[in-house]
């Protein structure tokens, strides 16, 4: 019997699908991502491409194990293809597909019941996926043979997923939030969240954010630009009419081309749970590179759009990308539920299930990865933070960083520093005066924020760091600057200090309080 419906499934996969095409892997040059991450994305298209797909039933009331085969003949071209069986239980097939030219090589196709949504929750199933996995553009004529497991109740889903459109979104309007393409602009059918049983459209958030998988989704490394919306598309369709789960698993997914489109629905700056490491997904984001990158290096496109996206959606959530944390698993190939495990905040999907993903040439990344990650989320300016909200009462605080950022904590409100420097790590203390305050560079220079009027310099020594820290004077916009050797350098009406100590050449002193009101 088959049932028609819309599908499309691309997950990350254990083992990697080799190349079903003869297109060698191109790769974007770093010079060209700009240019092409902003004419490339995608917009909303006049109507609604064209999804939709077959079923076909494999098993016919038998066990496939390793050794049965078979050749399936459709006559409606399709472009993706996922299985699906029975039990939570690995399991892979190979396929290879016809074309004029006979038949291509064979690629594998594995299933992991980790690729799925936390035990228990209410998008759980009893059965196993792989895939789906692009194929080609018209493809009529596929060959199956199972490689591993005992599956019952083998099904193919051949997905059809028209190729349309091509047409640039509108930026965001953060500054810090990267352009993301959104489900509007790929071509979602929200009817879709509430198709499977259980699903009523609405989706489920965590307290909060603590971490981020990086996936692959073990498909072609040769698709196209218009070809990649479709992929995307597809996989929608397989997780909610095939998986039967109540979206798509992923919360983003990034094309060779630098592309960045929304996953899961619910909102970019929430703290949506998806479907991608099961008894993980809870306080996690996932997000996978559309491609294969076990043996194939992920595109640079691919790679600064990862980065970007992820200082942006660590720093929304106040995450650190460089630091560790336990997580209790829900259960898991790797990990049994109520396992601590310990995790960087930039993890791979290896690190908590027993899969391969997201390949090694993508794994081999993330190590180099998290420190650009909070490179470039620290380099960013943090005014205001995106997800800041001030306490009502209780102590009120800012943080100053290296680079002159102000970061509010407590009852304080987020506050535009009066100096940044990307990258230059020269800010060196911070006073509150009045209702604003002053930071001091290492040079010496004064710059005021939060209304604080400007001040002449009363020392400046450009081009060498010697200041180190600052401290409140008596009256307003009055205090003191505080040198290495010990020298305190008053401003804005304070009194001339004597040195209680000095040690001239000696770069000794490092801090000064006030008792000044």
């Amino acid at each position: 019997m088959r049932r028609y419906h819309h599908v499309v499934f691309v997950n990350c996969r254990s083992r990697v699908l080799r190349a079903l095409t003869s297109l060698g892997t191109r790769l974007v040059a770093v010079t060209a991502i700009s240019s092409v991450m902003f004419a490339g994305l995608v917009a909303a298209p006049e109507a609604s491409p064209k999804v939709d797909s077959v079923s076909i039933d494999l098993a016919r009331g038998a066990v496939r194990g390793p050794g049965w085969s078979e050749t399936i003949d459709q006559n409606e071209p399709f472009q993706l293809a996922g299985f699906r069986w029975r039990g939570r239980n690995e399991g892979a097939v190979e396929i290879r597909v016809r074309d004029g030219d006979g038949w291509g090589e064979w690629g594998e196709v594995h299933g992991n019941p980790d690729e799925a949504p936390d035990p228990g929750s209410a998008e759980s199933t009893s059965f196993t996926s792989a895939g789906p996995v692009w194929v080609g553009r018209d493809v009529n004529n596929i060959q199956v043979r199972v490689i591993e497991g005992k599956l019952s109740g083998l099904e193919m889903v051949a997905v059809r997923s028209e190729v349309s459109f091509d047409r640039r979104p509108s930026a965001s309007a953060m500054p810090a939030q990267p352009p993301i393409i959104s489900r509007s602009q790929w071509g979602a059918d929200e009817g879709w969240r509430s198709y499977a049983s259980g699903c009523d459209g609405n989706p489920e958030y965590a307290s909060s954010l603590r971490n981020s998988f990086v996936h692959h989704t073990v498909n072609t490394n040769t698709y196209s630009m218009e070809e990649a919306a479709a992929i995307v598309r597809g996989i929608y369709h397989f997780h909610t009419h095939s998986n039967g789960w109540c979206d798509i698993g992923y919360n983003f997914l990034i094309d060779r081309f630098g592309r960045i489109y929304e996953g899961r629905y619910g909102g970019i700056t929430k703290a949506v749970i998806g479907a991608h490491a099961g008894g993980f997904n809870t306080g996690s984001t996932g997000v996978s590179l559309i491609g294969d990158h076990r043996t194939v290096s992920v595109p640079a496109a691919s790679l600064n759009s990862l980065r970007t996206l992820l200082a942006w959606k660590l720093t929304y959530h106040g995450v650190d990308a460089r630091a560790w944390l336990a997580v209790t698993s829900g259960g898991s190939t790797k990990f049994s539920a109520g396992t601590v495990v310990p995790l960087p905040t930039i993890a791979a999907h290896r690190n908590v299930s027993s899969t391969a993903c997201p390949g090694d040439m993508a794994y081999n990344l993330l190590d180099g990865l998290r420190p650009e990650v909070q490179a470039e989320a620290m380099s960013a300016p943090p005014f205001p933070l995106p997800g800041w909200q001030a306490a009502g009462s209780g102590p009120g605080l800012l943080v100053l960083d290296g680079y002159g950022g102000l970061h509010p904590a407590g009852r304080q409100g987020a506050v535009a520093p009066g100096g940044f420097w990307p990258r230059w790590l020269i800010a060196r203390d911070a006073v509150m005066i009045e209702s604003g305050g002053y930071v001091v560079d290492g040079y010496g220079g004064l710059h005021p924020f939060a209304g604080a009027r400007s001040m002449p310099n009363p020392a400046y020594w450009p081009g060498w760091d010697i200041v180190r820290g600052i401290a409140r004077g008596p009256g307003p916009s009055a205090g003191w600057i505080l040198d290495g050797y010990g020298g305190m350098h008053p401003f804005g009406g304070a009194s001339l200090m004597p040195n209680h100590a000095y040690w001239p050449g000696r770069d000794i002193a490092r801090g000064v309080t006030s008792n000044s009101g």
